[in-house]
Parts: C-alpha cells; structure tokens; sequence
C-alpha cells in the first residue's frame, strides 16, 4: 500500500476536526512573513501529516470543505505515484509524471490569488526518506528559502543574495552512473575552495523546489539535460559551520541518476572531472561536507 504524506496548515482550516481523521507526525510552528502572504496571521501550525491510501479521496473531499471559505488556501499530500492538491471546492489528484497536470493545478491556484511561489508544485522530484522520516526535504527546504527571501537582499534578476550573510542553504547534487558517483574539480575563479574536489554544488537562491534548482546547476554547469536523468533523490539537510571563511553552510544532499553516460561540458566554475567509486572519495581533498552529503544519501 502507498500511502500519502502531506501538509496542513492549522490556520487554513475553518473546520480543525478534519486533522482528527489523520495521522500528524511532526508539528512545527512558523512566523508569518511578508512571503506567506497571509497578513491576518501571526503564525503558521504546519502538520506534516500521513493519509492511508485507501483513505485519500475522502481526506481530500474533508480537507477541501473544511478549508478557510473567506481566504485562498490549499493543502497537499502524495505518495511516489500521485499527488493530491486541495483547494477549497476543488481537488486535484496529479499523476506525478505528468507536468501538464502539474500545470492546471498551478494555474487554478494563482488564479484564486495565491502567490505563485507558493503554488511552484513540480512532478521531477521524488523526495528521499529512510523510515520514520520526517516532512519531504523538497518541502522544508523550499520553506528555508522563502525565510531567506523575506530578510537578504536580491540580485537584479531576483535571486536571494547571501554574500553578506553568514548562513546560507547550499545543495550538494551527485551524479551517478554505473555505480560510480562524478566529481569536479573546482577552478581557480570561484569564490570558495578553489581546487578542491566536490559534486555540482550551488545556492539555493530561488523560490524553487530543490529538484528544479539542481537541474538548472546540471544543465549549466555539465551540460546535463533533464531527458538525460532517470531519477532525482534529495536527502535530509544537515549544517557545517567553516570558521575559516565565516560562514555556516544549510547543506542539501541530492542524488541524480543517469540514464546513460554522458559526454560531460563543464563550465568556467571546473577544471577538471573523475568518475570514482563512493569509497574513493576519501582518498581526495574534498570541500568540507560532502562526504556527509554523500552518506545521507547512499
């Protein structure tokens, strides 16, 4: 049985006996931001929830009569093969591989006023978890991003701008073929760890979920397409304080697998390549953190 994990946040609900009908396995408690776009509230209850399969028609159709009639609200759940997205008087269940589905259900939501941001559903990413996990790291990363957004400044064209910021949420994306994981060699003209060896790597600067950043970084910096992919993982985020540059490192592991090998263009930001087994990435001088990252997900 594949069943469902989602969230519900408390505040949307004008009816809150529907959270008896399911399972609530984490609860955490945010600061209304500009970003939330909710200036009525002051918080935000977010349920990270499990809905049994045979159960997720009827918890949609609750969720969806019991949700806040006077304000634009939705609630979300899925397992590996479908998604549901709830509105108020209007369900969607999304075939997650299907980006057309993924569109209509995007499109209703703006259209009711929520921000598209927070209506940036995307079908490319399978959210890893071990058992007894907790909220999909997509989810929670996307969450720790928009808190960025609200207090850093931006660049021109929009993205978060963490240069005078001494946190800052980073992914460590690992290509995988044939059992053997890519590793770069980064060049002289970026701004940390030059020479050292690591996985694509870059800012999540953008109110995007974590899958479609790390195929932008691919596409841009190995010429990595997403028809070359046949998988995207994420793994659970971690933190790593280097003193040595000030600064204190939100890292979130994700793992790419390919299809077939690719002849790899990489751009200004490496100078070199190795495809290596797991266990040999001890045996290079790697940027600090990424034999955890790999960890997490292996």
């Amino acid at each position: 049985m594949r069943n469902y994990r989602g969230v519900i946040i408390e505040e949307s609900l004008k009816d809150k006996g529907v959270l008896r009908n399911v399972k609530v396995l984490k609860t955490e408690v945010e600061k209304v931001t500009k970003q939330s776009n909710t200036p009525y509230l002051k918080k935000w209850t977010l349920h990270t929830v499990a809905i049994k399969e045979d159960d997720a028609d009827e918890i949609a159709d609750r969720i969806s009569k019991s949700l806040d009639p006077k304000h634009s609200w939705y609630a979300d759940f899925k397992n590996e093969r479908w998604h549901y997205i709830v509105y108020r008087g209007k369900i969607f269940k999304v075939d997650r591989r299907s980006k057309a589905q993924y569109e209509k259900a995007t499109e209703y939501g703006i259209s009711l006023g929520i921000p598209s941001y927070q209506v940036d559903f995307s079908p490319l990413v399978k959210t890893w978890e071990r058992t007894g996990a907790k909220a999909s790291e997509e989810e929670r990363m996307l969450r720790i991003a928009r808190r960025f957004y609200a207090k850093l400044p931006k660049f021109p064209d929009g993205r978060i701008d963490y240069t005078d910021s001494e946190v800052a949420p980073v992914m460590d994306v690992f290509v995988l073929h044939e059992g053997k994981i890519l590793l770069l060699k980064r060049s002289n003209g970026v701004g940390y760890y030059k020479g050292m060896w690591s996985a694509v790597s870059g800012y999540i600067d953008e109110l995007k979920p974590v899958g479609e950043m790390a195929l932008k970084e691919l596409r841009e910096e190995l010429g990595i397409e997403r028809a070359d992919i046949g998988e995207i993982k994420t793994g659970r985020d971690f933190r790593l304080r280097d003193r040595r540059i000030g600064k204190t490192w939100i890292i979130c592991p994700v793992l790419v697998s390919l299809k077939g090998r690719l002849s790899i263009r990489l751009n200004w930001e490496s100078a070199e390549y190795r495809w290596v087994r797991p266990g040999e990435l001890k045996d290079f001088d790697t940027f600090p953190g990424l034999l955890q990252s790999l960890k997490a997900l292996l």
